[in-house]
């Protein structure tokens, strides 16, 4: 009865650990489980409404509800927070963005199964149960011997069920494994062949002597290879499609950045003459070191910082701990990390080579109370003007900074702002000239007022024309480079060597006959370069390869010689290849399937009117 008790306190959790563990895996095996039990718990699924506040997104004319949604971005909180994490700002827009996908990926995995009419019977359910118990188990005391989960265990109570309890993991297996088996298929249609396999260990294990010359598109850097304006308009019109971005809006706003003031510093100032006295009155400062130091490298081992010399440290810091004496505290000693109180313990040699031992508080000098007090009551009394004055007025009669964003789009973020999506969320929550309240970032306050709204379609070209700039430069530069490489190939052709052509061309780089790893990154070429393995693959020692391009340079390869392959060791390393290979490729294959329904999908994304 124990066993069973603690299933029946722990079912509830169990159950939501086992969906964040599947849901939080998009390699296979994930995105497989849990759905159908969700759906009879929140109402995961239902019929197409075009009322946005009834899901969270619809996906193929389904609805996600945002009861649902919430729910498992609460028990991803709560996981959080049993291991001591406390989520930021930005951690919980990703945690939005993840959930959210997951939800979806899984709704048109569920779809796939039902078009193709995927079912599992009573037998596949229980010997699943058999063979596959869900991991969270393992930590239930009553299946453990020793320590360890046992499985002998684990059976005796499955075969002898004492009630329903075993009721949710049979729907759960129920529903989990059609999802398995769509994924199996996609999995399963993979092969992968032993020469494959000798190729991958050849690569990691086996020596190539190789030698050759290489052309970096780096050689050249006149101004012929900018970009001239017709450039970037071509460039730009020919690439239309990549430009392409959905909806935009634009900003202008007045931010309060966080910073400390000059009070905080003589706050943090006084608060380490304070600790000074603490010490001097007797208090430990390992003690005082753990607690109160914002250096959390040596807070966690009393300050110690260990023996150093000149050079190592700041400048101020540096100076006092060498001016002060064996066993003397110093401080506070500002530097650009803020105050340090410095124990210095003891000291050894002379001169340049004399070194100290010591420990320190670091504290950081922080925006206090009532800085922040401060800052906020400067934004109300801007909002109120606003309200009399409109924006514009306002914040020309208060003289204050008046900034603009540039285009962005819905789920991207406002320089000025970090990798805050508070002042994104306003914006595409908002009609045209609406006024915030004081937006809160982790770095400033501000308020914003949305004042362009631009339709889906291409970047304007002054806001992409550096990228292209550098991507027109880039060919150039690449197609002089392949060129060039063609009249050094026929140079040897004609009997000069690799030396002498990288002696007399500044522009021609030497790749120095070397044994190498097939699996390394190589000079000009970088690491698995597939033109190169398939020319070795095809070829024996002493070839002399056509040129191809390399990483951002064109070479000339010639493959000189094969060190020994080690028989003994490929035996050894074969099923574990093989196994690691495989793997790789169905996990591959399996994000490539879910990528190509998302991609087919017809997706409504409405978390702008859920989540502020």
């Amino acid at each position: 009865m124990g066993m069973m008790n603690t299933m029946r306190t722990k079912m509830h959790f169990v159950l939501w650990g086992l969906l964040i563990m599947f849901l939080g895996s998009m390699t296979v095996g994930g995105l497989v489980g849990g759905a159908d039990i969700l759906d009879e718990i929140f109402g995961l699924f239902g019929v197409s409404d075009e009322d946005p506040q009834k899901s969270i997104a619809i996906v193929n004319g389904e609805l996600i509800s945002p009861d649902m949604f919430f729910q498992v971005i609460q028990n991803r909180r709560q996981a959080a927070r049993q291991q001591g994490q406390e989520l930021s700002e930005r951690d919980n827009d990703q945690l939005y963005d993840e959930i959210w996908n997951e939800l979806v990926q899984l709704t048109l995995i569920d779809q796939e199964v039902e078009q193709l009419e995927i079912e599992v019977t009573d037998d596949e359910v229980y010997y699943e149960l058999e063979t596959n118990p869900p991991p969270i188990f393992q930590s239930v005391p009553d299946f453990q011997t020793d320590g360890s989960f046992d499985h002998g265990k684990y059976l005796t109570a499955l075969h002898n069920p004492q009630g329903d309890e075993w009721l949710y993991w049979e729907t759960f297996t129920r529903d989990y494994l059609p999802r398995k088996k769509l994924l199996d298929r996609v999995k399963y249609s993979l092969t992968l062949s032993e020469y494959e396999v000798k190729q991958e260990f050849i690569s990691r294990n086996v020596d190539h002597t190789l030698s050759g010359l290489a052309i970096p598109a780096s050689s050249f850097r006149d101004e012929e290879f900018n970009a001239t304006d017709e450039e970037v308009s071509a460039f730009y019109k020919s690439h239309m499609d990549d430009f392409q971005q959905d909806e935009t809006r634009v900003l202008r706003y007045v931010k309060w950045d966080k910073k400390p003031a000059a009070e905080d510093t003589t706050d943090t100032e006084q608060f380490g003459e304070d600790l000074i006295r603490k010490i001097n009155d007797g208090a430990d400062f390992a003690t005082l070191s753990e607690i109160h130091s914002a250096d959390p490298g040596s807070a966690a081992k009393g300050g110690d910082l260990g023996w150093f010399g000149r050079g190592r440290m700041v400048p101020p810091f540096e100076e006092a701990a060498f001016k002060a004496n064996s066993g003397e505290i110093v401080g506070p000693v500002e530097s650009r990390f803020g105050y340090h109180i410095i124990w210095v313990r003891e000291k050894r040699g002379e001169g340049d080579t004399q070194e100290v031992l010591a420990s320190h508080i670091l504290l950081n000098i922080e925006m206090g109370p009532s800085t922040r007090s401060r800052l906020k009551r400067e934004a109300t009394q801007l909002l109120y003007e606003v309200e009399d004055n409109g924006f514009g007025k306002a914040v020309e009669i208060s003289n204050t900074p008046l900034d603009s964003s540039r285009q962005f789009t819905e789920n991207s973020t406002i320089p000025d702002f970090g990798f805050s999506l508070v002042p994104t969320r306003f914006a595409f929550r908002s009609e045209i000239d609406a006024v915030s309240d004081i937006i809160e970032t982790d770095n400033s306050f501000a308020i914003m007022q949305l004042i362009e709204i631009h339709e889906p379609g291409p970047q304007p070209l002054e806001d992409v024309r550096k990228r292209i700039e550098r991507d027109v430069r880039q060919e150039k530069q690449m197609a002089r480079a392949e060129k060039r490489i063609h009249e050094v190939y026929e140079e040897l052709l004609a009997g000069k060597s690799f030396a002498e052509l990288s002696e007399t061309n500044d522009d021609v780089k030497l790749i120095e006959e070397k044994e190498r790893k097939l699996s390394t990154a190589l000079p000009y070429i970088g690491s698995k370069n597939p033109r190169l393995l398939g020319l070795i693959a095809s070829s024996g020692p002493g070839e002399l390869y056509d040129p191809f391009e390399g990483q951002r340079s064109w070479v000339i390869i010639r493959y000189d010689s094969q060190g020994e392959i080690d028989e003994e060791e490929w035996l050894v390393q074969k099923d574990f290849l093989y196994d690691e290979l495989l793997t790789n490729r169905q996990n591959e294959a399996v994000n490539a399937y879910i990528t190509e329904l998302t991609d087919n999908a017809d997706i409504v994304d409405n978390r702008r009117h859920h989540i502020r």
